[in-house]
């Protein structure tokens, strides 16, 4: 009968170095990717306190993006458009997807006369449903 060697005995416990290591890592990779999943351009948007029934309000379909930088350069989404190339891409888009919510993003340091014909020009397409966005306002 062979005589064990304490030394090459099995070990029963787990090493959790190699687990920590992977969850870390997927961490920091979520932490990267998350904001780069967010619809429309990158815009500084202005601050305002969130009324209670936002807060718990039932998932809706992701709305269409348009979003105005401050050098008044407009998106519909991701891509960039004059305001005539934004109402026909606009056009297209009723026709082949319907009628959707609007995400409007101004950014902050644009006045709302740069804004106003904007959103005319969408309520003259037929929208219903255009939604400002805002950057939720700390400490309120």
């Amino acid at each position: 009968m062979p005589v064990l060697n304490p030394k090459s005995a099995v070990k029963t416990e787990i090493n959790i170095t190699p687990l920590v290591d992977v969850v870390l890592v997927l961490l920091i990779i979520f932490m990267v990717v998350a904001p780069l999943l967010q619809k429309g351009k990158a815009v500084a948007l202005p601050q305002a306190t969130p009324h209670a029934h936002e807060k718990t309000s039932t998932p809706k379909p992701e709305p269409w993006v348009i979003s105005i930088r401050q050098d008044k350069a407009i998106f519909f989404n991701e891509k960039q458009l004059s305001k005539k190339a934004l109402a026909k891409e606009i056009q297209q888009q009723l026709s082949t997807q319907g009628l959707k919510e609007i995400l409007l993003k101004g950014d902050k340091t644009l006045p709302f006369e740069e804004i106003r014909p904007l959103l005319e020009a969408l309520q003259q397409t037929g929208f219903k449903h255009i939604a400002l966005a805002v950057e939720e306002r700390k400490g309120s």
